[in-house]
C-alpha cells in the first residue's frame, strides 16, 4: 500500500491521503517530492490533509518533514490559499494545536475533525 496519494483531479482543492502507518524513508521521501511537485505545478489551492491513518512516524522523518516545511514556505506560501488538517483522533487534534501554538505555519491553516468541515473552509477561501 503507498503512504500517500494525492488527489488533483478537484483541483483547486487537493487531497492528500495518507494511507500507511509507519512510512518508511523512501515514503516520506516520495511524498516530499510529490507535494513540491503539486505546489510547483498548481496555484491559488486548497491542501486538505486527512492523517488518522499515521499512528507512528520516526523522528528522523518527522524532522526531514518539518526542514522541508521550512525550506518549501516560500513555495507553499506563493500557491496555497491554505491548508486544512483533518483528524476525527482528538489527541491528533490536541498535538496539532500545541505544535501550531508554538510555530503555526506561515500560510492560513485550519484544524477539522471531518472532510466536509475542511471543504467548507477550502470553499470559503477560494471564494475570497
Amino acid at each position: 500500500m503507498k503512504f500517500c496519494e494525492i488527489q488533483t483531479d478537484k483541483y483547486p482543492v487537493i487531497y492528500v491521503h495518507f494511507s500507511a502507518d509507519n512510512p518508511t524513508d523512501q515514503d516520506v521521501d516520495q511524498y516530499l517530492s510529490d507535494m513540491t511537485k503539486v505546489y510547483q505545478t498548481y496555484k491559488n489551492i486548497v491542501v486538505i490533509y486527512t492523517s488518522d491513518k499515521i499512528k507512528y512516524m520516526m523522528a528522523k522523518n518527522r524532522i526531514k518533514i518539518g526542514t522541508w516545511l521550512k525550506e518549501m514556505s516560500p513555495l507553499i506560501k506563493s500557491s496555497a490559499l491554505g491548508v486544512a488538517y483533518v483528524s476525527q483522533n482528538i489527541l491528533t487534534n490536541l498535538i496539532l494545536k500545541g505544535i501550531f501554538l508554538v510555530k503555526s505555519p506561515e500560510w492560513p491553516n485550519k484544524i477539522c475533525n471531518s472532510i466536509a468541515d475542511a471543504e467548507k473552509w477550502a470553499n470559503e477561501i477560494i471564494k475570497v
